[in-house]
């Protein structure tokens, strides 16, 4: 392979959508990577059956019922220098009140902050039936597009589902800056991950929760499930994850999970394609630069489901071909999640997560 097709691989790499142009113009201004921050968003009404929650890079809540200067944001980076910063004692005044937090010392008060939204989202979504949690993955700046279409998949097997949208600082990149960009990626991932356990073990133990991620957000499931500080304990029992060709590794996971207590079942579906752009690093290797062979490979997906969700733990493993998006470069396809929601694995993949009672079998391996 030339220099020149190894310099185009970020560039083809880059996953930010249509009507992002703020973003990108900022990102080629700051050296092609930058931070995702969603100061333009936080405000905007969520569709009905929807809550939205956005997370900055160290897994800091956004708050959504106090105007943020989103230029200031940008170049802050992430929402405890923003407030921190010199000249925005007013701004985090105000926010402290609307909270309820008296604090003066600025990290007791940023924490007790934090805990008052974690609250907050897990009251928005605290209601009978399931709750589909939906977590993007790195480089998307626009996410929106993609959960409609696997909303619609959820709806079709379940017309009751709600759902939780998760926007998180998956860094940004255009051009040589996608490599940086990946990196924090990977970095922002776990700490987005423990602050989804904080929100979700606030619910009810026995409200149904489904989480849904694409890509690199397998990550963010990861910490928000299986491991991070508190591995996992105080989650609701009925609780399934799906990961639609998740750009991790199975040595991302713990060794083993917790097992669950009977008569709990609780279950994961894998969605690989060995044929997908991203996670094949556009046909270098799903082991380079970061492993993301879970996504794409039988071998790692036996991996973790005769080790980390060996017998006894009380989880049921699925393995699904998520193969058949357009092609984008030559036999490789798209990673896109518009096209991966318009499969039939999509269909298959929610009715194992919102309609199946424990009777379909999960996938043998050798």
């Amino acid at each position: 392979m030339n220099k020149v097709s190894l310099l185009l691989i970020p560039a083809l790499l880059t996953a930010a959508r249509p009507g992002a142009a703020q973003g990108t113009v900022y990102m080629l201004a700051h050296m092609t990577h930058a931070p995702v921050t969603f100061g333009e968003s936080v405000r905007k009404p969520s569709p009905a059956g929807v809550e939205r929650v956005y997370i900055d890079r160290n897994g800091d809540i956004y708050p959504r019922s106090i105007n943020i200067d989103a230029g200031r944001l940008r170049r802050a980076g992430d929402l405890e220098t923003y407030y921190s910063q010199r000249g925005a004692q007013a701004e985090f005044d105000a926010l402290k009140f609307g909270y309820g937090v008296t604090h003066r010392e600025f990290r007791r008060a940023w924490s007790a902050v934090q805990d008052a939204l974690a609250d907050q989202v897990a009251r928005s979504v605290d209601a009978p039936g399931p709750l589909v949690v939906l977590v993007h993955g790195f480089n998307s700046v626009a996410a929106g597009p993609g959960f409609a279409g696997l909303e619609a998949r959820a709806r079709d097997a379940d017309s009751s589902v709600r759902f939780l949208e998760v926007y998180w600082d998956g860094h940004a990149g255009v051009l040589t800056g996608t490599a940086a960009a990946w990196a924090r990626s990977r970095q922002n991932a776990p700490r987005v991950g423990e602050t989804l356990y904080g929100i979700l073990s606030r619910l009810g133990k026995r409200a149904p929760i489904r989480i849904v991620t694409h890509s690199l957000g397998g990550m963010v499931a990861v910490h928000a499930v299986w491991s991070g500080p508190y591995a996992g304990r105080g989650l609701p029992a009925d609780l399934r994850v799906g990961m639609i060709v998740p750009a991790i590794a199975g040595k991302d996971f713990p060794a083993r999970v917790q097992p669950v207590p009977a008569p709990s079942q609780r279950m994961v579906v894998v969605g690989q394609n060995e044929h997908d752009y991203a996670i094949s690093k556009g046909g270098l290797g799903a082991r380079y630069f970061g492993s993301t062979t879970l996504g794409r490979t039988r071998e790692d997906f036996c991996t973790i489901a005769s080790r980390t969700f060996q017998q006894g733990t009380r989880y049921t493993v699925h393995r699904l071909d998520f193969s058949g998006t357009p092609k984008v470069f030559m036999s490789l396809e798209s990673h896109d999640v518009v096209h991966y929601a318009r499969l039939d694995a999509a269909r298959r993949l929610f009715y194992l997560l919102l309609r199946d009672n424990g009777s379909a079998a999960g996938t043998s391996c050798p």
